[in-house]
């Protein structure tokens, strides 16, 4: 399944182990990188100085891995979207760099899912893993999470 816009969000009874998902992200722009830096006062000079960023390794300015993480978690918030109800676990490694102008697609999959023995007759527990990709397919981060998933979608909680 490939995902480019918000829906309606799966249940908890709507994933199932091993299905993937493909979402293209948004190209990360120097604006992306400027606001996500002011946003969360991450100043760094490898994000947000030209000239400091070209001594370093990267040779260029690169973006957050906090928004890098920020932009993939967001596919599977598409996926949950009304029905996710809380994050529990949520665990990232960048192999490669983002840099300004890489346009991002993020592969889901499903690792597993059980109902939640504290909310049991809520919903119940997905465990997914993140694969983020550049335009050339480099891995840029991998990030498995686990997140609290409702039986039912907020709209139909609110109507009831």
């Amino acid at each position: 399944m490939v995902g480019t816009m918000w829906g309606k969000g799966r249940t908890y009874d709507e994933f199932t182990v091993g299905e993937k998902f493909v979402f293209r992200l948004p190209t990360v722009t120097e604006g992306y990188v400027n606001n996500f830096c002011c946003l969360t006062g991450d100043l760094n000079p490898l994000h947000v100085d030209v000239e400091v960023a070209k001594k370093t390794i990267h040779g260029e300015r690169i973006a957050p891995g906090t928004l890098t993480a920020s932009l993939t978690f967001t596919a599977f918030a598409m996926l949950a979207f009304g029905t996710g109800m809380a994050l529990l676990e949520l665990d990232f490694r960048f192999p490669a760099a983002v840099k300004l102008n890489d346009t991002l697609e993020v592969e889901i999959e499903i690792l597993g899912k059980r109902v939640s023995r504290k909310y049991a007759d809520k919903g119940g527990i997905v465990h997914q893993r993140m694969t983020t990709r550049n335009q050339h397919g480099t891995v840029v981060a991998v990030g498995e999470a686990k997140i609290l998933i409702s039986k039912v979608p907020s709209y139909e909680l609110v109507a009831r």
